[in-house]
């Protein structure tokens, strides 16, 4: 009886140690995972030389608190909406979307020809599709303005109305008062795909 409570403790203890061990290592991969991504994003900060990313400045709530933002070489959007490519006068542009806790940005971005053909090859409908959005990859862009918006028009097509034969529409006016929607106008630099 001793005996098989003794091979029992002992099958627990390697058991446990074990899974510790299991553990352990996990931790570490994703520890240097973590590095590694820390150091990729200082390279990419030190190659473009880039002291902001829209997704840490929820604390600016009016156009002015942009101004040091403005003045700098590139800035960073990270986990974006591409909302059209379109073409103007000869040039294309690039609107996008991103957005933080309290504030949400909309860019209309000047594109050459280079960078249209990497964002047109890079992105996919796959990437988009997993979240709505393109998570952890990284605009560079330089931002030469930015303005709160007063007012937002949002709309959506609502429940379809059987005795109608119609879908409903939802329109809404909302201030930006005390939500920060800003637009932004600039230049795409770089676009970069990160695994």
């Amino acid at each position: 009886m001793c005996k098989i409570i003794m091979e029992k403790l002992v099958l627990i203890l390697i058991l446990i140690a074990t899974i510790s061990c299991g553990q352990s290592k996990e931790n570490t991969d994703n520890e240097v995972k973590e590095k590694m991504k820390l150091d990729f994003n200082n390279k990419i900060i030190e190659k473009y030389n880039v002291k902001y990313s829209f997704d840490t400045i929820d604390n600016f709530k009016y156009s002015i608190d942009f101004k040091d933002l403005i003045s700098t070489e590139n800035q960073f959007i990270r986990d974006f909406q591409i909302r059209d490519i379109y073409e103007k006068d000869n040039d294309y542009f690039l609107k996008v979307e991103t957005w933080g806790s309290m504030n949400t940005f909309y860019f209309d971005l000047k594109i050459k020809n280079e960078g249209l053909n990497k964002i047109r090859k890079l992105t996919t409908w796959e990437d988009y599709e997993k979240n709505g959005y393109y998570e952890n990859d990284i605009l560079v862009v330089k931002i030469e303005y930015i303005k709160k918006i007063d007012f937002i028009i949002e709309g959506e097509i609502g429940e379809y109305d059987e005795y109608s034969e119609e879908y409903g529409v939802d329109l809404n006016i909302n201030s930006s008062l005390f939500n920060g929607v800003f637009l932004c106008k600039g230049e795409f630099i770089d676009y970069i795909k990160i695994d």
